[in-house]
């Protein structure tokens, strides 16, 4: 069974940081058994990435599936950079309807046990 004890961070040496990354870091961690390992890379991206890929890859199937073959010849607006177009609008009410439905915490509801006051 593993032990699921956080690890200790002994040192951290920023390495690089500039543009939309923003950091990757060096650092001297200690593992739960004592074990240290001396240079493990910690990558900092803005939350933005993970929808950015997803974007991407939906543009390069619809454009190449649909449009080459001729099913449709409506393209999807360029999401490469960021700018006020209504494919990154899409993307936004995407990604706030997924956060209000799936990743939101919800508010705990009060449970009266019978027999108790309330």
């Amino acid at each position: 069974m593993s032990d699921h004890t956080a690890w200790r961070t002994r040192s951290r040496r920023t390495v690089f940081a500039s543009g939309p990354v923003r950091e990757v870091a060096l650092e001297v961690v200690e593992l739960p058994d004592g074990r240290t390992i001396s240079d493990y890379h910690v990558v900092r991206l803005p939350d933005y990435v993970l929808v950015y890929g997803v974007m991407v890859a939906a543009n390069d199937f619809w454009h190449e599936q649909l449009v080459k073959r001729g099913t449709t010849s409506l393209m999807l607006p360029d999401v490469i950079t960021p700018g006020l177009t209504w494919g990154w609008g899409m993307l936004l009410a995407a990604a706030a309807l997924l956060y209000f439905t799936a990743f939101r915490v919800r508010a705990k509801t009060r449970q009266t046990l019978p027999g108790a006051r309330s």
